[in-house]
């Protein structure tokens, strides 16, 4: 992990001026990632360094992550002919999902054009086991 030294000084003096000087915390807290660009607390993030999850997903976002937990990575096109969805609406998806790091983009070595995109199987768990009653409503 890189730090760059401003931040990270920005860090440390909010966390220590909040929690105390337990060392310990402090070291989790900066591996949690609990904080912005600007190296203030993140409030999207829990103590736990997980990103507090919403279901603020559109319905296509929800049948695109059920695809790719139960598929593995899969190119736009490739999830398009599958789920039935224009490829507007699956580009759409794709953004949702990675603005929520639930899904990541991956090269796809044997063709460039189409790059691959692969669920956080972790998160994307975490995040229907919390909503499992809105998946069921959408993937019925």
């Amino acid at each position: 992990m890189i730090f760059d030294l401003n931040r990270f000084s920005l860090i440390i003096y909010e966390y220590l001026l909040k929690n105390g000087n337990s060392c310990l915390d402090l070291i989790s807290y900066i591996r949690s990632g609990a904080f912005n660009s600007k190296g203030r607390k993140d409030p999207n993030i829990g103590r736990d360094g997980i990103t507090k999850m919403s279901i603020e997903l559109p319905r296509s976002a929800i049948i695109v992550l059920d695809r790719l937990t139960s598929e593995g990575p899969l190119t736009p096109k490739a999830i398009s002919s599958r789920v039935d969805l224009a490829p507007r609406t699956v580009s759409f998806a794709l953004r949702k999902l990675l603005g929520q790091s639930l899904c990541k983009k991956i090269p796809n070595l044997s063709d460039m054009r189409q790059p691959l995109y692969a669920a956080d199987m972790d998160r994307a768990k975490a995040l229907r086991s919390r909503f499992e009653h809105v998946f069921r409503q959408v993937l019925v």
